[in-house]
């Protein structure tokens, strides 16, 4: 916790990045057309 070592702020943009990403890519692979085809039945 020492000012000098600022790991915390290089580290937050990388980690905010790959949960970002991650998230993107469970969205593309949602399968939406199927999922409104069961519910509208």
């Amino acid at each position: 916790k020492d000012i000098s070592n600022p790991l915390g702020v290089r580290l937050a943009p990388v980690l905010g990045s790959i949960v970002a990403l991650l998230g993107l890519i469970i969205m593309t692979r949602y399968p939406e057309k199927q999922i409104k085809d069961l519910l509208s039945k």
